[in-house]
């Protein structure tokens, strides 16, 4: 699991703790690559309720395909939220 990975679950999973998943908004904005432990993490993230915000395209299909994803293994698909 590279560096940033472990940093974002740490940090989401402390956010987990006070206030419901579902609220829980993970910004992709300045993200250029994401590795396969980070996609598992997304993907863990979003299934419990984390919503997913891209904004280039590359970060959307990426969110679009972890979305399907979850969808695929048959949980609740979450909508993505771009900016404008």
């Amino acid at each position: 699991m590279g560096e940033w990975v472990g940093e974002l679950e740490h940090c989401w999973l402390k956010a987990a703790a006070v206030q419901p998943p579902q609220h829980i908004r993970i910004e992709l904005t300045d993200v250029s690559f994401i590795d396969r432990s980070g996609r598992e993490l997304l993907e863990r993230m979003a299934a419990k309720g984390a919503e997913l915000i891209a904004v280039d395209v590359l970060m959307k299909a990426i969110v679009e395909d972890v979305l399907d994803e979850i969808y695929r293994n048959g949980q609740s698909r979450r909508g993505r939220r771009e900016h404008e």
